[in-house]
């Protein structure tokens, strides 16, 4: 894989190494559970899978690690780019997402996801990701979640945001972050999604970010819930998504149970009905 990344835990933030070589190294320790952090030090193009040793996939993690991070070097690190900042931006050959996780171990991402064919970020039914800064922004999908498809756990916490906060206008089928022809054109959720929440009972009263400026060509512009699971938010700002039929900022389907307290739904459009938030069937707010 293009690009470099380093891990402050191996002592190698002096000696960038490949995405693929990084996990190799991990895997190298088998008697140890640490907290690997991996530094992404410049755009990193690719498509990317994290996954335990059962899976089929190529990037498997065969050690046990507490925890595994994504992050983005500091801005003021003097290796820092700001022509070329940090994030993980899908290869424009591949129809993949740009990053599938498909482990039992925890992953926090603190950077930017960009560029997927098939969602910026996929999220196993095992799988359990804290993203705790950055922007997943235009990723695209001819199924669901054109930013984000969790059937796991999905906690956003700190500044990180699904979509570009950047615009003022509501998304469009011509002008949009993120975009799905199905369900849920920022987030598809058919897990557990947690919104402004470090754990599952744990708010973050400093959250600053949210779901912004996503289009699907069906329902939930900004989220889509389906099956029986919940959604939580709070101190969230869901603006300027748009559906051309239900849910333009959220919508809730099956039998799920959304938890709002101290967001703002707004400067959202559904072209047939809830152009903030439409619950149908059994769900429940």
């Amino acid at each position: 894989n293009s690009g470099s990344t380093s891990s402050a835990s191996s002592g190698l933030e002096n000696n960038p190494v490949a995405f693929s070589r990084a996990l190799e190294i991990i895997n190298s320790y088998t008697t140890v559970n640490p907290t690997w952090t991996l530094y992404i030090m410049d755009s990193v193009e690719g498509n990317f899978s994290l996954a335990d040793s059962s899976s089929s996939s190529t990037a498997t993690i065969t050690a046990t690690p507490t925890k595994l991070i994504l992050a983005s070097i500091d801005s003021d690190d003097e290796n820092y780019d700001s022509e070329n900042p940090p994030l993980l931006c899908g290869s424009s050959f591949a129809s993949s997402a740009t990053l599938a996780i498909d482990t039992s171990i925890p992953v926090e991402i603190a950077l930017s996801i960009t560029g997927g064919k098939a969602s910026g970020l996929t999220i196993s039914e095992n799988s359990t990701v804290y993203m705790t800064s950055g922007s997943i922004y235009s990723n695209s999908t001819t199924g669901n979640g054109g930013g984000v498809f969790n059937a796991g756990n999905f906690f956003m916490s700190g500044s990180a945001t699904v979509g570009s906060s950047s615009t003022s206008e509501v998304a469009t089928d011509s002008s949009y972050s993120n975009y799905a022809t199905g369900l849920g054109g920022g987030i598809y959720n058919s897990g557990n999604l947690y919104i402004g929440y470090t754990d599952s009972d744990t708010i973050d009263d400093d959250f600053s970010g949210g779901v912004y400026y996503n289009w699907t060509n069906s329902q939930g512009g900004g989220i889509y819930t389906a099956d029986e699971d919940s959604v939580k938010i709070n101190n969230a700002t869901i603006q300027y998504n748009g559906a051309s039929y239900y849910g333009g900022g959220v919508r809730m389907g099956g039998t799920g149970t959304l938890i709002l307290t101290n967001s703002t739904i707004t400067k959202n459009s559904a072209s047939t009905s809830g152009g903030g938030l439409y619950i149908g069937g059994g769900a429940t707010a």
